[in-house]
């Protein structure tokens, strides 16, 4: 994961492209904030359909161009740092896609296990089969239960019940 390095006396060290004195400051601490949301959203997205749009897991110069009051060819074309500020954007989006796409993997393998794996198709048509068959377990248990009970009558009171031998 991208972070800022820091030096013991606790002091951002940035880039040599990025300067005060011009809009590549603002750039650069825009793109590390979007940097972070978008890994906390990476992290927190639940299921797939959430990860599908670009748009939700990488950064956009255009956004980042909008936020910091500049316009997009500016900020990837015509200033002096407008290649760093493109390469970074592809390495962090880069790192985002693979965030991305461990995400996914995770999210698969939660997902494969029990009832939310199986279509809903399968999942009616096997409870109608078990409905099935617990109805003939309950036709067979009652028979079985008469047949015992039969069983354990005394040979007298068969007769008089008229029940064969």
């Amino acid at each position: 994961m991208f972070l800022d390095i820091i030096s013991n006396n606790n002091e951002v060290k940035l880039p040599e492209w990025v300067s005060t004195d011009n809009a590549s400051y603002k750039a650069y601490n825009e793109i590390n904030r979007t940097y972070k949301q978008k890994c906390i959203f990476i992290k927190k997205c639940k299921e797939i359909s959430g990860l599908n749009l670009k748009g939700d897991y990488q950064i956009r110069a255009s956004k980042i161009a909008t936020s910091i009051g500049i316009s997009n060819p500016t900020l990837l074309h015509t200033s002096s740092y407008s290649d760093e500020v493109k390469k970074l954007l592809s390495r962090l989006n880069d790192k985002l896609i693979l965030l991305k796409e461990d995400k996914i993997v995770v999210i698969k393998r939660k997902s494969n296990a029990g009832l939310k794996a199986k279509k809903k198709d399968y999942l009616l048509d096997s409870l109608r089969q078990k409905d099935k068959q617990l109805e003939y377990y309950k036709q067979l248990n009652a028979t079985q239960q008469v047949d015992k009970l039969l069983s354990e009558l005394s040979l007298p009171v068969k007769r008089k019940l008229g029940i064969d031998i």
